[in-house]
């Protein structure tokens, strides 16, 4: 583990290949500075930090608390955000940032300016159309069923379909 804190002023990008840095306080990165984490690898950020954008496959984590700020840049690979506590999530700059975990921070969500993209929602979009999807095709099966019993006992008449069109109605 290493703790970056204080004011910072080096340049380029910090990667972190394995093991874990936190990152204590607003300027322990320099303004702009770009985050990468490896796989198993984790960045830490507490007291203010702030990320301008981050790649790579780690986990990026922010402290319960501690309010997520998302900079200019994009946050993409396949890496976890995680955010815990009273934590707030800021979303800035023009950058797209896509949530692939469900978080369990109880803080406001604010999207100043860029794209958003929430997995999750989307694939609780896609089930609830799976579930619509099964629902049309078990009532179909049902009305074919009926038909069929109805027509076996000689008793599809014109009510009996009056009756099975009705169920067709939302």
């Amino acid at each position: 583990t290493l703790v970056l804190s204080g004011t910072n002023t080096y340049t380029g990008t910090t990667t972190v290949l394995a093991g874990t840095l936190i990152i204590n306080g607003a300027n322990a990165l320099p303004l702009g500075s770009a985050v990468s984490a490896g796989t198993g690898s984790t960045i830490l950020l507490q007291n203010g930090a702030s990320i301008a954008s981050y790649s790579g496959e780690g986990n990026l984590a922010y402290a319960a608390g501690s309010p997520a700020v998302i900079g200019a840049g994009n946050v993409t690979g396949n890496s976890a955000i995680s955010i815990s506590g009273t934590s707030t999530l800021t979303k800035t700059g023009t950058g797209t940032t896509t949530l692939t975990l469900l978080s369990a921070y109880t803080g406001k969500t604010s999207i100043q300016a860029g794209n958003r993209t929430v997995l999750d929602v989307l694939n609780a979009e896609q089930q609830r159309m799976v579930v619509l999807r099964d629902l049309a095709q078990s009532r179909f099966l049902y009305l074919m069923a009926r038909i069929r019993l109805l027509s076996l006992v000689g008793s599809a008449d014109d009510l009996a379909m009056e009756n099975l069109n009705r169920v067709l109605q939302p």
